[in-house]
């Protein structure tokens, strides 16, 4: 796997949030079988307790079943319970989670335990019990930290699962113990203050994003975890309380053969993300699947951050059914050009189809991040004032490092696009001929959504003008590695006079460990630049004759994320990280002295 860059950068990008949050979620969500809880459940505590434990002045037979009574019992109530309590008071919390919530909830309890015997040993007047008691209600503060975050982000809902464990905890305590008044006293004050305090914690940690953006992050994060374990799109609904509507820009360049449509170019200009099928995510699987004319098409990235995330999928298929009534409705002409690239740092390609210009944007082998939409339409604004009747403009997504930002309008980088855009417009208009043959291929399933690649593998569309070849390379990913693009030149060199290697941004194979993923990243670079020839080599087979054409339309008041929201939201999350740390230092700090405190004024009562 190819080694993680980093880039010195200041602040966080949206794809960085995403990563946190994948990172965060594959803690939580990828808890083992139930039976390997159960078997740690039920096994460790016989195991240390009654080796280190001679506080229960029994045999060491009697001490391991008072070990299973402490311990054993109340966790495996939890685990079998806790799934079932929750979802009764309307929460989401599965077997799994639950049993391996209480046998980790036990495991801490058991190491308090072990530090209370031994201070019992040897500090007089601090009694055995009190460290089972602190332990136990230990366990409260453990599960309503990830039931909030998991299950149910209604606080006092998600206390009342969180008291299954520490209840039977106490229940067994009395009946090992015998306890009395002072210690039932005890045992409620630290549970109050544990499940109190962490209570206050959750409540304070979650607060920037609760007001920034009017949902829990708790409520999100929710949401997004039951996508990943039972593929529900329900985190679709917390966008409607935040989103934005904009008139979306899509076009298609289309090639046509006396059969039909042979293949299409579909650039619409949102942004294909959050994550995994939520909103945006999939977007070219989505479009396709909603156009239903052919599968030969390419959905290629357009200009727009994360902003024009789509918040649902039923958005998305408003723009596959535009897309579809574009070549239905699009006039089609043997009229094309060759490509033809302008610039160095920002280099934009243009190619006419008809009387519309297609224009491809790369920085390789600068990294760069998403291009805003205004960037991209002063592209296409550009190329229009140079002759073309319409234009389609994408952003190749193919150079990303970790950090990388965006390209925003009004910097050097915009109008060196808008520059370059306007060069290559001319020059490609200057060199259009009557004719034009084409050819697709695709390689679906050579590499995994792990490996980053998504469900339309690698396509490829050649174009043959006037003897110049062209190959147009999409990767279905979330953007590439500068090493892709290089090592793939290199393999093609000699079979196409010009190409370009793009990406999708599909942000579907983001649901892995860390949410890092870009081709290449985990896929060989090599093995990528091979199976990227061999479909090349298949569609340059697959050339014909085409007739072609391109055509925009706007899909009126589409729903996004909304402007800027994405960077609202990333404020909160990133306010939201920089306190967890100082916050649960104070919050153990507190937890501790005031555990202190009860047991000093306990030893008065």
């Amino acid at each position: 796997m190819t080694p993680r860059p980093d880039l010195p950068h200041e602040g966080a990008t949206p794809q960085e949030i995403v990563e946190k949050v994948s990172e965060l979620s594959d803690v939580l969500f990828r808890a083992p079988h139930a039976a390997w809880s159960y078997l740690l459940i039920l096994g460790l505590p016989q195991v240390l307790l009654p080796a280190f434990f001679r506080g229960f002045d029994a045999p060491y037979l009697s001490s391991m079943l008072f070990a299973f009574l402490l311990f054993s019992v109340p966790a495996s109530i939890a685990a079998a319970g806790a799934h079932r309590f929750a979802r009764l008071l309307g929460g989401t919390f599965n077997r799994r989670r639950s049993c391996f919530l209480a046998a980790s909830a036990m495991s801490f309890a058991l190491v308090i335990s072990i530090v209370g015997w031994y201070i019992a040993m040897y500090r007089p007047g601090f009694e055995f019990i009190n460290g089972i008691l602190a332990a136990h209600a230990f366990t409260a503060a453990i599960q309503v930290t990830v039931l909030f975050t998991t299950s149910d982000h209604r606080l006092l809902r998600s206390a009342q699962v969180a008291l299954l464990q520490p209840g039977a905890g106490l229940a067994a305590s009395a009946y090992v113990f015998a306890m009395g008044g002072r210690d039932w006293t005890i045992a409620v004050s630290l549970l109050v203050a544990f499940l109190g305090t962490t209570m206050f914690f959750l409540n304070f940690i979650d607060a920037p994003v609760r007001r920034t953006t009017g949902v829990s992050f708790s409520q999100m994060f929710r949401y997004y975890i039951d996508h990943l374990s039972r593929g529900t799109l329900a985190a679709e609904t917390l966008f409607e309380k935040t989103q934005g509507e904009i008139d979306a820009l899509i076009g298609v360049a289309a090639f046509r053969t006396e059969q039909g449509v042979k293949a299409a170019i579909v650039v619409p200009a949102v942004h294909p993300g959050p994550v995994g099928e939520i909103g945006g995510s999939n977007l070219p699987t989505k479009i396709i699947q909603t156009m239903g004319t052919t599968p030969n098409i390419l959905v290629p990235h357009g200009s727009a951050t994360h902003d024009y995330n789509p918040i649902s999928t039923g958005e998305v298929e408003r723009l596959g059914e535009a897309a579809r009534r574009l070549l239905d409705e699009m006039p089609f002409t043997k009229h094309a050009s060759p490509l033809v690239r302008a610039g160095t740092d920002a280099q934009v390609c243009a190619q006419y189809f008809g009387d519309g210009v297609l224009l491809t944007y790369t920085s390789w082998p600068r990294p760069i991040d998403d291009v805003d939409y205004g960037v991209g339409e002063a592209a296409r604004m550009a190329a229009q004032m140079q002759g073309a009747a319409d234009a389609l403009f994408i952003d190749a997504h193919n150079s990303l490092v970790l950090g990388s930002g965006a390209v925003w309008p009004s910097t050097r980088r915009a109008q060196e696009i808008k520059k370059r855009a306007a060069e290559a417009a001319r020059l490609a208009q200057q060199s259009a001929a009557m004719g034009i043959r084409a050819g697709y291929a695709q390689t679906r399933d050579a590499f995994t959504h792990f490996e980053g690649i998504g469900d339309q593998g690698c396509q490829v569309l050649v174009t043959d003008v006037a003897g110049r070849r062209t190959a147009y390379i999409l990767w279905d990913g979330n953007n590439m590695l500068p090493d892709v693009r290089a090592r793939i030149r290199k393999e093609i060199a000699e079979l196409v006079h010009e190409f370009e290697v793009m990406t999708t941004d599909n942000h579907s194979v983001n649901i892995v460990t860390g949410g890092y993923n870009p081709v290449g990243y985990r896929a060989s670079i090599d093995e990528l630049a091979r199976v990227t020839k061999e479909t090349l080599v298949e569609a340059i087979d697959d050339l014909e004759d085409v007739e072609v054409g391109l055509k925009t339309t706007r899909v009126p008041d589409l729903k996004v994320f909304g402007h800027w929201n994405t960077i609202r939201f990333i404020s909160a999350v990133q306010t939201m990280m920089a306190t967890i740390p100082r916050a649960a230092a104070v919050l153990f700090l507190l937890q501790g002295l005031l555990t202190i405190l009860i047991l000093l004024v306990g030893r008065y009562l």
